[in-house]
């Protein structure tokens, strides 16, 4: 095959000649860098998959950043279930409704506290019948490490009936992939 000329120079792309062990040696520093960048990533991030039996929020699949827990309400959070009002093995993604120093109130269908968030929260039935029972609060002043925490279903175990959550037990934000 005879490739195209101009003045004797080739036109086009020529493929540089490299020796075998060039290759070889960029081969393993790309394989290397890759190998480092995804470590980094995996220990710093989980996938975590929302088993639970009443999931608190549509999503079900949720990239977990471990080193990032500073929060504020709106964020989604991964918490421990095996702790005091939760005592069980799951893990619970749930956005916050607030922190330590606020005031939560909710009034029948909307959470809110006093830096202004405000979250439609329609409760079920349930609700209403454990409301009655346990004469469930509707005013929470956070203090200490206190998290209220909620969900966008309906049937979301939060803290309207579980009570405060410990800010402790948190497992870092979590971000929406499914």
């Amino acid at each position: 095959m005879t490739s195209l000329a101009l003045n004797g120079e080739p036109i086009g792309f020529v493929k540089p000649k490299t020796s075998v062990l060039k290759r070889l040696v960029t081969c393993a520093v790309i394989s290397l860098c890759a190998y480092g960048a995804l470590s980094a990533f995996l220990t710093r991030y989980k996938v975590n998959i929302d088993i639970t039996p009443q999931r608190c929020l549509s999503a079900w699949v949720y990239l977990l950043d471990t080193k990032d827990k500073e929060i504020k309400p709106g964020d989604l959070i991964s918490i421990e279930g095996h702790y005091g009002i939760l005592p069980d093995k799951y893990r619970y993604t749930k956005m916050v409704g607030g922190v330590a120093g606020q005031k939560v109130t909710y009034d029948g269908m909307y959470i809110e506290n006093s830096n202004g968030f405000k979250k439609y929260a329609p409760p079920n039935k349930e609700y209403y019948k454990l409301k009655k029972e346990r004469n469930l609060p509707t005013e929470w002043n956070l203090k200490g490490n206190e998290l209220f925490l909620m969900g966008d279903t309906q049937y979301s175990l939060d803290s309207r009936v579980v009570g405060l959550a410990d800010a402790s037990y948190i497992l870092g934000k979590a971000y929406v992939l499914f």
